[in-house]
């Protein structure tokens, strides 16, 4: 089933400098309520939250290392080609129903990526989980 949406393109700066370029897909019924103005004051997600009354529960995220494409790259300011780490996210709200897909680059010079891991396991050689 086809089904409109609504395309917000932003570029994340730090210290004035672009740091991430993202892409957001939401359903054509929440896309239009969101506030163009809000976007430069809030992050989306707060938007949605406080301001939409959508609250997610749950995400599915991937994250990999690739390299930019010309679209990525002119609004990194970097050369295609040049490393980045690319995410897509799925945001689910309570009744597990997808309502955001994101799409997000991070310049490789720029950006990392930081888990903290804990030890699970209760004999020697170690099983390692994500510490929330």
């Amino acid at each position: 089933e086809e089904k409109e949406v609504v395309r917000i393109r932003r570029v994340r700066l730090l210290r004035d400098k672009p740091f991430a370029y993202t892409v957001n897909y939401l359903p054509l019924e929440i896309g239009m309520k969101v506030n163009e103005k809000d976007l430069y004051k809030s992050p989306l997600l707060k938007i949605m939250d406080q301001k939409l009354g959508i609250h997610f529960t749950d995400a599915f995220q991937i994250i990999e290392a690739t390299f930019a494409n010309q679209e990525v790259a002119k609004n990194l300011g970097i050369s295609p080609g040049s490393p980045i780490l690319y995410l897509e996210r799925i945001m689910y709200t309570r009744n597990k129903k997808p309502v955001e897909f994101v799409q997000s680059s991070h310049r490789g010079d720029i950006y990392k990526y930081v888990l903290r891991l804990k030890n699970v396991a209760r004999r020697k050689g170690g099983n390692w989980a994500l510490r929330i």
